[in-house]
């Protein structure tokens, strides 16, 4: 939730030759203190916030609540350790609340401490066990560790508590793509964008999972949607250039998609493999070549654009180097052959 903080209106006179009086301003009451703590204004939370904490006059219980309050503005701001502070302050007055854990929980995961979000969204959750949120926060600090299959529990059991949250559906069907499970990850973004039908992620994580069935025209459908939805989102047209080049299909639109690509982000290494990778559909090899060769020099090691030249330069008539490309790209990624043989391209 975010807050805000009251601000101070200092008022100056200046006067040659006189004395102006001017009477103090009103004290805030403690109603006005307590509206201004949970004002979606972060520095308006923050000053309210600051004066129910400083008043002497509170409970340890709402004690808790203005420290829980102010953390979650704190953190709203990107001041995580004053965050932090806050909500273990709020934690210690006011240990059997589950919110207090659950911002606990988030602000180290934004702070990259996913161990002790996980710990503390964790508690929050045997304090709360239907805190769907606290399980959603859960499942982001686990996928960021890798931990695709907790993840995927997490984010199960937030979907059977608040089977309205399309977010939940679109991270669960991200980490499902990411482990290769790409069925279930279409399921689950056709839910995310039944609940949300403008939900740019969901369209692209499911034009992901399309290009590794090889339903590159659902892709291209998918990645469209997005385009439409985000039009200045250069991977979402590298995404549909590569997705049309892959298909063999569409390609002097894909074509146009990188190139609008490389006009919003110039110094993009993917896009230039992707432009590269449609010129050799096209047999242009010199085109391809140059790009391959200007993403390697963004990204040496990206053994796709290693490879491709490498045929690029086999069909161009540059056998020594095509070979020598060839062999880089295998020591880099030993596969790689047979992904593109599965794309129909060989030498």
């Amino acid at each position: 939730m975010e807050r805000a903080r009251a601000t101070v209106v200092a008022l100056f006179v200046a006067s040659i030759g006189a004395v102006v009086n001017i009477a103090p301003a009103k004290a805030q009451s403690r109603d006005d203190n307590v509206a201004h703590c949970l004002d979606p204004n972060p520095d308006l939370a923050i000053g309210g916030c600051t004066a129910m904490i400083q008043s002497g006059q509170e409970t340890d219980r709402n004690l808790a609540t203005a420290f829980n309050d102010r953390g979650a503005a704190y953190m709203n701001k990107g001041q995580y350790d004053l965050a932090a502070a806050d909500f273990n302050e709020s934690a210690r007055l006011d240990p059997d609340e589950a919110s207090t854990f659950y911002n606990l929980g988030k602000n180290y995961r934004y702070k990259g401490q996913n161990d002790l979000a996980i710990a503390d969204e964790t508690e929050a959750i045997r304090l709360k066990p239907d805190y769907a949120y606290a399980f959603v926060e859960r499942g982001l600090a686990n996928n960021v560790k890798g931990q695709y299959d907790l993840a995927i529990a997490d984010y199960g059991e937030a979907i059977r508590l608040n089977p309205g949250y399309a977010m939940t559906f679109y991270l669960r069907g991200q980490a499902y793509n990411i482990k290769g499970q790409h069925d279930l990850a279409i399921a689950d973004e056709n839910e995310a964008i039944q609940l949300r039908p403008n939900y740019a992620d969901a369209f692209y994580v499911r034009g992901r999972a399309h290009d590794s069935e090889g339903q590159y025209g659902q892709a291209v459908e998918d990645y469209t949607a997005v385009v439409n939805l985000l039009p200045n989102s250069t991977n979402a047209f590298n995404a549909r250039c590569w997705s049309r080049a892959l298909w063999g299909q569409q390609l002097a639109d894909a074509l146009a998609d990188c190139t609008k690509s490389l006009l919003l982000a110039p110094n993009n290494a993917y896009a230039l493999d992707s432009r590269g990778f449609v010129y050799f559909r096209l047999g242009n090899y010199s085109a391809a070549i140059a790009d391959f060769t200007a993403a390697l020099v963004l990204n040496p090691r990206l053994s796709s654009s290693l490879y491709v030249r490498g045929l690029a330069k086999l069909r161009a008539g540059d056998a020594a180097g095509g070979n020598a490309d060839i062999v880089e790209a295998k020591a880099i990624a030993p596969k790689i052959a047979e992904m593109y043989l599965a794309y129909g391209v060989a030498p």
